[in-house]
C-alpha cells in the first residue's frame, strides 16, 4: 500500500449540537455538543482509519484550538505532522433544528496567511513527500491566499513524483481548472462545484460530458462529481462510468464528501481499478449519510453497502 499523506491547510474544531426550534433574539438551549477535529483532510485521514487504513496528516494548528484538534486527533491514533502558524486554529458549529429537522452549519474563516508562512509552508510539506506518495489536498485554503496557492500546492506533491488528489472549491478550484494537471492528479468536485464549473444545474449526461471533457483537456487524470442521490460520476483515461448509490437512509449528509474521497484513495494506494474504486467510494459516502452529525462512514457499513453500489460504464 503506496503512503497517503493528506493536507488540511484550514483545518476546523467542528462543534455540532441540536435545539428544539431555531428562533432569533432568545437564548437557545441546546443538546450537548460532540467535538470532532475536521477540516478536509483532517476527515480523509479520520475516514481511513474508520476504514483500516493508514495516513499521514499534515496540518497547519494554531492556539488553545489547535491544541485541542491536535489532541483529538491523537485519540484516535492518527499520524500528525503540524505546521505551527499564529493565531487560532478556526471552529464551525453545526445546529440540528429538531422540529424540522434540518441542519444549520456556520463556518468560520480561520487565521490570515502571508506569502511568506505559505512558502514556509511549502517547503515543510515538500520534506514530507516521497516518489509514489498519493497526497490529499482537501477543503479550504487559508484567508489571505490567492487562488493559485491550490495549484502550487498540488506542483510541490507532483514535483517529488507523488500523485495528488484534489478536493476544493470555489476560485481555488478554477485556479486548477486553468491550469495543465501532474501525472496522476485526481479532481474531486461536489454537486454544486459542479454546476458552478458548468454554469447551471447537471444531470448525469451532462456531468460525463464535464468529467471527460476535464480529461481530455488534461486539467486531471481522472476526474470525479459527486451529485448526491444521483451518485457519482467519473472519467478517466481509461473511460467513463455512472455509480450509483444504494438505498439508505439519511440521517447527516456531513462528511460524506470526506468518506467518498477516503475510500477512493485507500483503493488507488492499492492500485486497485478505477472501477473498484468508485464502488468503494460510493460505498462508504453511503454509510456517512447513516451516522449522525459529524460521524464519518464506519467499516462496518461500508462493507454492508459495497455489494450494492452499481458502476456502470457510460
Amino acid at each position: 500500500m503506496d503512503k497517503v499523506l493528506t493536507v488540511t491547510l484550514n483545518p476546523a474544531l467542528d462543534v455540532s449540537t441540536s435545539v428544539g426550534a431555531v428562533r432569533p433574539d432568545i437564548k437557545l438551549r441546546c443538546a450537548a455538543p460532540r467535538i470532532d477535529p475536521g477540516g478536509g483532510g483532517v476527515n480523509v485521514s479520520r475516514a481511513m482509519t474508520k476504514l483500516g487504513a493508514t495516513s499521514v496528516a499534515f496540518i497547519a494548528l494554531g492556539g488553545t484550538t489547535g491544541e485541542t484538534l491536535l489532541a483529538r486527533l491523537r485519540d484516535e491514533q492518527i499520524d500528525v505532522v503540524r505546521f505551527d502558524i499564529a493565531g487560532d486554529t478556526r471552529q464551525s458549529f453545526a445546529i440540528r433544528e429538531e422540529t424540522s429537522g434540518h441542519q444549520y452549519r456556520f463556518i468560520l474563516p480561520g487565521p490570515d496567511w502571508s506569502p511568506t508562512i505559505f512558502e514556509n509552508c511549502l517547503n515543510t510539506l515538500e520534506r514530507q513527500i516521497a516518489r509514489d506518495d498519493i497526497v490529499v489536498v482537501s477543503g479550504s485554503f487559508p484567508p489571505g491566499l490567492p487562488p493559485a496557492a491550490a495549484v502550487e500546492t498540488c506542483a510541490v506533491a507532483e514535483s517529488r513524483g507523488a500523485r495528488a488528489l484534489i478536493d476544493t472549491s470555489g476560485p481555488a478550484l478554477h485556479a486548477l481548472l486553468n491550469t495543465t494537471a501532474g501525472d496522476g492528479r485526481t479532481l474531486i468536485m461536489n454537486k454544486d462545484e459542479t454546476e458552478k464549473v458548468a454554469g447551471g444545474l447537471v444531470d448525469i449526461p451532462g456531468a460525463a460530458a464535464l468529467v471527460r471533457r476535464l480529461v481530455n483537456e488534461r486539467r486531471a487524470d481522472t476526474a470525479i462529481t459527486t451529485l448526491g442521490a444521483a451518485g457519482a460520476v467519473a472519467a478517466s483515461r481509461d473511460g467513463v462510468w455512472h455509480v450509483a448509490p444504494p438505498d439508505a437512509p439519511v440521517i447527516s449528509k456531513v462528511g460524506a464528501g470526506d468518506s467518498f474521497a477516503a475510500a477512493y484513495v485507500i483503493a488507488l494506494s492499492k492500485r486497485q481499478s478505477t472501477e473498484a474504486a468508485l464502488r468503494h467510494a460510493m460505498a462508504a459516502a453511503t454509510s456517512a449519510i447513516t451516522t449522525p452529525a459529524t460521524q464519518l462512514c464506519t467499516r462496518e457499513g461500508t462493507e454492508a453497502y459495497l455489494s450494492n453500489v452499481d458502476v456502470r460504464a457510460l
